[in-house]
């Protein structure tokens, strides 16, 4: 019974040293106000971004999300967002003058990388800023 029990061991042992053990995510979270800007100061709005760093997710697995409120235009105006001067996306407002952009990283096409220092400018498409 005890040689028994000693190949039981050994062979836990041995199995869990070659098995590969799975790698813990790490998840960058920021998440970065907007202001409205001039005649747009009412307006209010949030950026959140979403970066995933594992074994399991191989293009990155981020997300970008633009959020804004009480933006004073027109229902069904629709914005540019930009990010680091270059345009990412649109948004249109609903009736309660409320928008949103979601971004999702695929294989294909990834996500603007965001830190505390990026500029994020939400804009008519004539280009006047409404926030950032």
């Amino acid at each position: 019974m005890m040689k028994m029990l000693r190949i039981l061991a050994l062979g836990v042992v041995v199995s869990t040293s070659i098995l590969p053990t799975s790698c813990e995510a790490y998840v960058r979270h920021l998440r970065l106000p907007l202001a409205g800007c001039h005649k747009y100061a009412v307006g209010k709005g949030s950026v959140t971004f979403a970066q995933n760093y594992s074994d399991a997710v191989r293009d990155g697995g981020g997300s970008l999300i633009v959020e804004v409120n009480n933006v004073p235009l027109p229902p069904g105006t629709n914005l540019e967002v930009m990010v680091h001067g270059k345009q990412v996306g649109t948004l249109m407002l609903d009736k309660e003058r409320n928008g949103r952009m979601v971004l999702a990283s695929t294989t294909k096409q990834g996500i603007p990388q965001l830190t505390e220092a990026s500029i994020v400018t939400v804009r008519l498409p004539a280009g006047a800023r409404v926030l950032w």
